[in-house]
C-alpha cells in the first residue's frame, strides 16, 4: 500500500482551485493536471507500506484527533518546483494557522514514527499540487501573480486522512482509507496554538 496522510479540500475550495486551474491551462504549453478529487495538502507521506499498517497506526492516532480541536487555513500564494522548463509542480501555497498545521504534521510523524513506521524526512512546507511537469512559454509569468477568492480560500480543518495512493485505467487516484475527526470543540484550542505564520512549500508534490 502507498499511504500519505492529508488534509482534503471543502467543495467550494476545491471549485475555485478548478476555477484557477482552467486559467492557467490556457497559459502553460503542457502539464499533468491534477484531478480536483485528487486536490490535498499532504500532512505526512509514508509510502509503500505492508497491508497490515493502518491497523496499527489508526488507534494511536484516533487518540491524537480526539484531543485536538479545529484550526483554520487559507490558500494563497502560486509557486513552482524546480529550476526550469518543465517545473517539477505548480501550486498553491497554505497560509493561516500554519503553526497548528506544523504541529499536527509533526505529531503524526512522530507516533508513526514511534511504531516503526517512520514518514518520509524533509521539510514540511505545505501546498496543494495543481500541474505537474508544468512547460512555461516565454511571457507568461503573470501566472505567478494569481490566486483564488479569498472568501474561498478559508476552510476549517475538522479532520485529517490516511489516503492510499493507487492507479485505476491509467489514473492515480486517491482512497481514503480512514478519516481522523477531531473530538474537541475550536475553543478548546488545546493542539498547539500559536501566530499566523505565511505560507512555505514543500519539494514533496503528492
Amino acid at each position: 500500500m502507498r499511504l500519505f496522510f492529508a488534509i482534503t479540500l471543502p467543495e467550494t475550495v476545491t471549485k475555485a482551485l478548478t476555477d484557477l486551474q482552467w486559467r492557467v491551462r490556457f497559459q502553460l504549453k503542457r502539464g499533468n493536471y491534477t484531478q480536483p478529487d485528487n486536490f490535498h495538502i499532504t500532512v505526512a507521506f509514508l509510502g509503500e507500506q505492508p497491508d497490515d499498517v493502518p491497523d496499527l497506526l489508526i488507534p494511536p492516532l484516533n487518540a491524537l484527533a480526539k484531543y485536538t480541536s479545529p484550526f483554520s487555513l487559507t490558500l494563497d500564494g502560486m509557486g513552482r518546483f524546480g529550476y526550469g522548463n518543465p517545473f517539477r509542480a505548480l501550486w498553491m501555497g497554505v497560509q493561516g494557522e500554519r503553526t497548528r498545521l506544523n504541529y499536527l504534521q509533526e505529531t503524526v510523524s512522530m507516533i508513526c514514527e514511534v511504531l516503526g513506521y517512520p514518514t518520509e524526512e524533509r521539510h514540511y512546507r505545505p501546498h496543494v499540487t495543481l500541474v505537474r511537469h508544468a512547460v512555461f512559454p516565454p511571457n507568461t509569468e503573470e501566472v505567478m501573480t494569481w490566486t483564488i477568492p479569498r472568501n474561498k480560500a478559508t476552510f476549517k480543518v475538522n479532520h485529517f486522512v490516511l489516503m492510499e495512493s493507487v492507479t485505476q485505467h491509467g489514473r492515480v487516484v486517491y482512497r481514503p482509507v480512514h478519516t481522523f475527526h477531531f473530538g474537541l470543540p475550536e475553543s478548546a484550542r488545546i493542539l498547539m496554538p500559536g501566530p499566523t505564520i505565511n505560507a512555505g512549500t514543500d519539494e514533496r508534490d503528492v
